[in-house]
């Protein structure tokens, strides 16, 4: 019995001695922070030239890899930041534009004189204390059937972190 009482108190005094594993408080005074990337995984025949990205109908960033008239330009817009800072608590609309260039060569070339687009909303809120990471993510959604102009694709994926 004693034995027991011993160790019970050896076991009780180590245990409040150890630090409590502490979670950092979430600051909800903090004006929220968003970041939205865009991740281009379309290839060959398109080639992105130009994004907008609107946040309730405001422009908010504007990425253009070359004039708009300039057919021999051989950039693209790949993974990159399009906007990076404090965002108003609340609900939001994301509203993005892609501009794609066709691009080929031989018997394809023709293909350099068409213009694609992918347009996209996407809802989300904004919450005090949060950093809210939106992913804008381009992919090819058909394949060998399906027509050049129904291809391209937008999806969002989202992250939200504790400031």
């Amino acid at each position: 019995m004693r034995w027991a009482l011993v160790t019970l108190i050896a076991v009780a005094a180590c245990a409040h001695d150890r630090p409590a594993a502490r979670t950092p408080a979430r600051r909800p005074w903090l004006d929220p922070q968003l970041h939205v990337e865009i991740d281009n995984q379309l290839g060959a025949p398109f080639r992105l030239v130009e994004a907008r990205l609107a946040i309730t109908e405001e422009l908010l960033a504007f990425s253009r890899a070359c004039a708009p008239d300039d057919q021999a330009c051989s950039q693209t817009l790949g993974r990159q930041t399009l906007f990076d800072s404090l965002c108003p608590v609340g609900s939001h609309a994301l509203d993005v534009d892609l501009v794609y260039r066709g691009e080929g060569a031989g018997i394809f070339s023709y293909l350099r004189n068409y213009t694609f687009r992918a347009r996209s909303h996407h809802p989300f809120a904004a919450e005090g204390g949060r950093r809210l990471e939106i992913k804008i993510v381009a992919y090819d959604s058909g394949g060998a059937t399906t027509p050049l102009e129904n291809r391209p694709a937008i999806r969002f994926e989202e992250r939200l972190l504790d400031l």
